[in-house]
């Protein structure tokens, strides 16, 4: 299952950063720079999910996966389905035991 979302989650990265990086020319102004800033954080949030799935960090990753839907991919948007079901399969199916929860404070 991580195997499949880790694959899920390079894929969109580097699908949405190819649909997404070349658009930046038609631009123009601030919008250019916003444009820039999403078209580089958002897929590499993706890439950056994988590596938190493979470090046993499962909910970073699905959230990480989650943020990197918003990757600007204008009429292939609907290929962002895909991680975003992977991503809430991931958070949905990563049990919260006292074993993996962070120690109380005091």
């Amino acid at each position: 299952m991580k195997r499949l979302v880790q694959a899920v989650a390079v894929l969109w990265g580097l699908v949405g950063a190819a649909i997404a990086l070349p658009a930046v020319g038609d631009a123009s102004g601030t919008a250019k720079v916003v444009l820039l800033i999403a078209s580089v954080t958002l897929p590499l949030c993706a890439l950056v999910s994988a590596i938190a799935v493979e470090r046993g960090r499962s909910r970073v990753g699905a959230i990480l996966l989650i943020a990197s839907c918003a990757t600007p991919a204008y009429m292939a948007q609907l290929l962002a389905i895909a991680p975003l079901i992977a991503a809430l399969v991931l958070l949905f199916s990563t049990r919260h035991t006292p074993e993996t929860a962070a120690p109380a404070a005091g």
